[in-house]
């Protein structure tokens, strides 16, 4: 196994929704991704601002899947961006992507993109 060593420049996402392997992710909607989902830059920390208990996400932990994960990365793979979705217009709720979101904020990653529903690009005015 290589060494789990990874820096800023290592991460790359999934640009195009055409291109992601949504049968991957560990959710129940993604047939609905790729007809209403679109990617949205976002500052990390404002987005985690807006998660009840947010505070849980900035904890990085080296279980299995985060070694996976950097694992995943080394081997020269792109991440598909995490999902949110908008409760009420202001506060938000991580559906998939908590590893992902995890390891940026440990390598200081201050922007990322995200999966959101088309219909709450209007709600992330103050999270970019």
């Amino acid at each position: 196994m290589k060494s789990l060593n990874l820096n800023k420049s290592d991460i790359k996402f999934q640009e195009t929704l055409s291109e992601m392997r949504i049968a991957q992710l560990k959710t129940e909607i993604t047939e609905d991704i790729l007809n209403n989902y679109a990617i949205a830059i976002l500052d990390i920390d404002k987005v985690l601002s807006c998660i009840h208990n947010g505070k849980i996400y900035r904890e990085f932990i080296m279980d299995t899947k985060m070694c996976n994960l950097i694992q995943f990365i080394i081997e020269g793979n792109h991440l598909i961006p995490p999902i949110i979705r908008s409760i009420d217009g202001k506060n938000w709720a991580i559906i998939d992507g908590q590893h992902r979101i995890g390891l940026a904020l440990h390598l200081r990653i201050k922007c990322i993109p995200f999966l959101i529903r088309m219909d709450q690009i209007k709600y992330t005015d103050g999270l970019q």
